[in-house]
């Protein structure tokens, strides 16, 4: 192969990284511009691409950072940074942070399966008077539920506090058309 040729054609670019099934790796870190499937067994990754998506056979444990995160398999002790998540039937998740862009783009399926502590947290959008939505979200959560506002500061520490930080005060869930969960905040839906 010369002049530009590769496995994949002349002067052809891959489109996808595939980590096949059976495919074990440690210690992995990437950042790509084509999206990722992992079929295989990753641990320890640090994973910066656009797509992220970890197929039923595939399991995933560290840190990515994507615009779409889709989760069909597993993921243990996962830290993802993302635009959107959807957590399939299949998706089994133990240990894991989800940290949202926005307010929008997560998906649950009613029979995906969570274990362990699941921490979901949105970025709050900017809006004109940026110090009065942490004092308002901040005063209710701390009146609430005092140990669990200790536990969400610990992995949050200097950063403000929003509704998401505490699922079961502000979040509700609502079945769609197609049988998955979306979480909602609770003050979107408020007249």
């Amino acid at each position: 192969m010369n002049d530009g040729d590769n496995v994949f054609g002349k002067g052809a670019e891959p489109t996808q990284t595939i980590l096949a099934p059976g495919l074990t790796i440690m210690n992995l870190e990437c950042e790509t511009a084509t999206p990722i499937i992992v079929g295989g067994t990753v641990r320890n990754v640090q994973l910066t691409a656009p797509v992220v998506d970890i197929l039923e056979t595939g399991m995933l444990s560290g840190e990515i950072t994507a615009d779409d995160v889709i989760i069909r398999g597993r993921a243990d002790s996962l830290t993802v940074h993302a635009k959107r998540f959807y957590a399939s039937a299949t998706a089994k998740l133990q240990n894991c942070t989800i940290f949202m862009e926005g307010r929008n783009g997560c998906g649950i399926h009613k029979d995906a399966e969570f274990t362990g502590e699941i921490k979901i947290a949105a970025a709050n959008t900017p809006s004109k008077p940026r110090t009065e939505a942490p004092k308002a979200a901040t005063a209710p959560v701390a009146q609430k539920s005092a140990p669990q506002a200790a536990a969400v500061t610990s992995t949050t520490v200097g950063a403000p506090s929003s509704v998401w930080d505490h699922m079961d005060e502000a979040l509700s869930s609502a079945a769609t058309a197609d049988g998955h969960a979306v979480l909602t905040d609770t003050a979107e839906r408020l007249p």
